[in-house]
């Protein structure tokens, strides 16, 4: 992002691309007499026989004409910038959390953030297990075993000791039905000084 902060902030143009926000200074009137060589605007600030808009445009062709070499010159340099690689990623991932929690889940659990945010509505934020904040994805690990999902064995949200319990139990009812059973006897017995 380019910003001239010696400049009061009447006299910067501002051009958005993307999510990009570029600041550039405001030429006097006579500036704009001049014809861009591309589009022929004389409407627009014109630098080097180019007005910025299509300065922008000849930037995003040769972007997409150049993707391979530029994907190479980037991987390039994560490998010769490892710490700066992370440090960068630590911080997106701390500016950026709930893009980072859309992703996990997409990835994951192969939902998209309507569909989490659809189940955490239904389920008003509780665990389907108990009384606590649902905050764990479950999916019936018979259609994808492992921590993965397809998506369409997602069977709600529950809260990490729920989740945990039922993986634990590897989704046996039966064993969680003895556990039931179990807990039932234990607290029915009387206790022994």
């Amino acid at each position: 992002m380019l910003k001239h902060h010696n400049e009061p902030k009447h006299a910067l143009g501002v051009i958005k691309r993307m999510s990009e926000t570029i600041y550039y200074p405001r030429k006097p009137a006579e500036t704009y007499d001049k014809l861009c060589v591309e589009c022929g605007n004389t409407k627009r600030y014109v630098s080097n026989d180019q007005c910025v808009f299509c300065k922008l445009t000849k930037g995003n062709r040769y972007y997409h004409s150049h993707l391979d070499k530029l994907r190479k010159k980037n991987l390039k340099w994560a490998k010769d910038n490892p710490q700066k690689v992370r440090d960068n990623s630590r911080n997106w991932s701390h500016a950026n959390p709930d893009r980072v929690r859309a992703m996990h889940v997409k990835t994951r659990y192969g939902l998209t953030p309507e569909q989490y945010n659809r189940l955490m509505f239904l389920q008003k934020g509780i665990c389907a297990g108990c009384s606590n904040p649902a905050t764990c994805v479950d999916h019936d690990h018979n259609c994808c075993p492992g921590e993965r999902s397809c998506g369409k064995c997602v069977r709600g949200l529950l809260c990490k000791a729920c989740n945990s319990t039922l993986g634990l139990a590897k989704d046996n009812t039966t064993t969680l039905r003895n556990l039931i059973t179990y807990i039932e006897t234990f607290s029915l017995t009387p206790t022994h000084s």
